[in-house]
């Protein structure tokens, strides 16, 4: 909604205020556009658009939830906090408190217990650091979403962050000390999963969500077609929503007996180039957002939102 008051000229911030306001008068009194010129004090092209974008809300009422994914992150010490800061504020306009936001794993990079990364490499990386770099964002997120209009979140944590739960695995003298509630998830009350649980969120029937999707003993599903070799995988029977890979693949297919089902890696929410990966591999990288709308009985319509479109629209904000 506040991409399409942003295209109709209105500011953002205005509209953000006006429709909090008199948003919920608009939908339930059904005023005239004078009326709500009045009311708001504004002009009546700004009030016709109001009325358009509060009544186009109340078809949500009674409707399947709208499931937001957001992709890795990989949050690391000295990243600037404005990617947090915008995903709050498009949760805050998109989203409502019976929807739902799914961040698929990897939100905390964790550089410092890496096992694939040599001594060297990972010099001058502290363990305190790495987690309190994902913990700013995560506050900085919350910040931008007002109390009364949270979506639940749900947490399907990624192999970044179970690096802390392997840590007290294999290091038994950090027993207690180290794990996945050192991340600040729970302070809000997120729903978080472990590591390669999958999700299936009650009232979104027919969806499932993980970081990635085991294949077989042979690594993770993955490659060309992944897509497909998700819903291959779980023999069609739901939908598939996954990260990790950072790439952004869909595939759909449908059943003569009725529904549909879809395949989906959400790519990740990152501009950076990580150093690791390579040239090439971090230009097929897609950054960006995933929103489900009306998500129900492994169906939904789907919006794949860039990086650059959610900078643009909250950027300069």
């Amino acid at each position: 909604n506040e991409a399409r008051a942003q295209q109709m000229g209105i500011d953002q911030d205005w509209y953000r205020a006006a429709e909090r306001e008199h948003g919920e008068w608009i939908r339930g009194d059904g005023p005239t556009v004078y009326e709500v010129r009045l009311r708001a004090g504004c002009s009546h092209d700004r009030a016709r658009t109001l009325c358009e974008i509060a009544r186009s809300m109340a078809v949500r009422a009674d409707a399947p939830p709208h499931v937001l994914i957001v992709g890795d992150a990989h949050y690391e010490p000295g990243q600037p906090l404005d990617r947090a800061r915008w995903l709050g504020r498009f949760i805050a306009d998109n989203l409502g408190p019976d929807d739902h936001v799914v961040v698929i794993g990897d939100w905390h990079g964790l550089t410092s217990l890496c096992s694939h990364s040599s001594a060297r490499e990972r010099e001058g990386h502290r363990l305190a650091a790495d987690i309190e770099a994902g913990n700013a964002a995560i506050r900085a997120m919350y910040a931008e979403i007002p109390h009364d209009c949270r979506p639940a979140v749900h947490v399907t944590i990624g192999n970044h962050e179970d690096r802390l739960s392997r840590l007290a695995s294999e290091r038994p003298e950090y027993d207690g000390i180290a794990g996945i509630d050192l991340l600040e998830w729970g302070t809000y009350g997120a729903n978080v999963l472990p590591f390669l649980e999958p999700l299936r969120i009650p009232g979104v029937s027919g969806w499932r969500f993980q970081h990635c999707l085991p294949n077989g003993g042979r690594g993770m599903v993955s490659g060309k077609y992944m897509a497909d070799a998700l819903l291959r995988r779980v023999n069609h029977a739901e939908s598939v929503v996954v990260g990790h890979s950072h790439v952004l693949k869909l595939a759909n297919v449908g059943s003569v007996a009725g529904g549909r089902r879809w395949g989906v890696s959400v790519g990740c929410y990152f501009d950076h180039a990580e150093t690791y990966a390579g040239e090439d591999s971090n230009a097929s990288w897609w950054a960006g957002l995933v929103l489900l709308e009306y998500a129900e009985d492994g169906d939904a319509g789907i919006r794949c939102i860039p990086y650059a479109q959610i900078r643009a629209m909250y950027g300069a904000a």
